[in-house]
């Protein structure tokens, strides 16, 4: 799984994603906001094989912990520079250890540009806003489509969505406004307009 965003989704286990006997499962630039189980692993539940997590944000988790392994999932598995933050039941469950402060791993608020669990994906920006903890955190292996360090989350990577619908030179993730040409990070500034140029998250 590379470069998606699995949001608002439930199951018993597993609400994002579960995994079952499966060798070799990587998420690499993933998105899981939102997702809910009603036994455990709200965002991913892993049972049995090897699972590599690199470069996701799990965030906002509704019930059953954010990531859940079971014992047999432990071998061959890797977790690196991936963000977790408010789920409810825990970030890291069953089997898995609290990776915090290692290996690149984050628990900090993603800082969506407009994000909440109603139901309705059309009002939802998960971007990252400027300041976002995640923005150039990212394996330093892996580089995004501007070429910049990688963000964590499914704007981030090589294989992000290269829009950039203004034709500003600044692709949609990191443009905090893809249709306005005068606003992209580093614009000048006009005071006071109502318009973030700059991108900094205020005018």
């Amino acid at each position: 799984f590379t470069s998606c965003m699995l949001t608002e989704n439930s199951a018993e286990q597993g609400g994002g994603l579960a995994v079952t006997g499966s060798p070799g499962t990587e998420l690499v630039n993933v998105t899981l906001a939102g997702n809910g189980a009603s036994d455990a692993g709200g965002h991913l539940f892993v049972d049995e094989g090897s699972i590599r997590l690199i470069n996701v944000i799990g965030a906002f988790g509704l019930d059953g912990g954010g990531f859940h392994a079971e014992a047999g999932a432990l071998a061959g598995s890797d977790r690196f520079y991936n963000l977790v933050w408010s789920n409810a039941g825990g970030e890291w469950t069953g089997a898995w250890s609290d990776v915090t402060g290692t290996s690149g791993n984050l628990n900090a608020d993603p800082l969506f540009r407009a994000y909440d669990v109603d139901g309705d994906e059309t009002d939802d920006d998960l971007r990252l806003m400027a300041g976002s903890p995640a923005i150039d955190e990212g394996d330093p292996s892996v580089f995004d489509v501007d070429g910049s360090a990688s963000d964590i989350g499914a704007w981030g990577g090589p294989e992000a969505w290269p829009w950039d619908r203004d034709a500003d030179g600044f692709y949609a993730h990191a443009d905090c406004d893809d249709t306005d040409a005068t606003a992209y990070p580093g614009a000048e500034e006009v005071p006071y307009d109502g318009i973030d140029q700059d991108c900094d998250g205020q005018d």
